[in-house]
C-alpha cells in the first residue's frame, strides 16, 4: 500500500486573501513487487508565500515511480486567492484541493482534484469580505459569511483532512 501527499498551496496576499488547499491525497496497492524493485520518490514542497495583490503559490506535485512500471502522482493544493478585482489573482487556484476564494470581490474557490481532495471555499453571497477556506481531502472548504448584520466577516474554515490505516515500518 501506498500514501502519497502532495504540497499545499500557500495563502493569498493582501486584504481580505483566502487559505490555500491542501496537497492531493492519493492511496492505493501496488501489484505484485519483485525484491530489488527500485521506487522513486519526490515530495512536493508547500505553495510559496506572496506579497499583497498575488495569488498563493501552489503547492508542488508528489510522485512514486516504480522502476519499470507506472508513477503516480498527487497533485499540489491550489493557492488561495489575493486582494484584486482581477479573477487571475483573487478567484482560488485549482490543485489536489482547492484554494479558497478572496473575500472582499466574493470569489469562487478553486476545483479539487477528483479522488485526491475538495473545492476551495468561495463566494458566500453576503457582500461581506471573509474569504473561502481552502479545501481538505475530506471535506471542502467553507465559504465566507458574516456575523448576520453584514458588518464583520468572517472567514470560511479549511476542509478537514483524512486519515489513513496504513500501519507499519519503512
Amino acid at each position: 500500500e501506498y500514501l502519497l501527499v502532495a504540497g499545499g498551496g500557500g495563502g493569498g496576499g493582501g486584504y481580505y486573501a483566502a487559505g490555500g488547499g491542501a496537497g492531493g491525497r492519493l492511496t492505493g496497492t501496488l501489484e505484485e513487487v519483485t525484491p530489488g524493485t527500485t521506487f522513486t520518490v519526490t515530495i512536493g514542497a508547500g505553495g510559496s508565500a506572496v506579497n499583497k495583490q498575488q495569488r498563493g503559490g501552489n503547492g508542488a506535485d508528489s510522485t512514486l515511480a516504480v522502476a519499470g512500471g507506472s508513477t503516480f502522482t498527487s497533485v499540489g493544493g491550489g493557492g488561495g486567492g489575493g486582494f484584486a478585482s482581477s479573477n487571475s489573482i483573487s478567484v482560488g487556484a485549482d490543485g489536489g484541493s482547492g484554494g479558497g476564494g478572496q473575500g472582499n470581490y466574493q470569489k469562487a474557490g478553486g476545483s479539487g482534484t477528483r479522488g485526491q481532495g475538495n473545492d476551495g471555499g468561495g463566494d458566500g453571497g453576503y457582500g461581506a469580505n471573509g474569504s473561502g477556506g481552502g479545501g481538505g481531502a475530506g471535506v471542502a472548504g467553507g465559504s465566507y459569511g458574516n456575523d448576520g448584520a453584514g458588518t464583520s466577516a468572517i472567514g470560511g474554515n479549511g476542509g478537514n483532512g483524512l486519515a489513513s490505516n496504513i500501519t507499519g515500518s519503512s
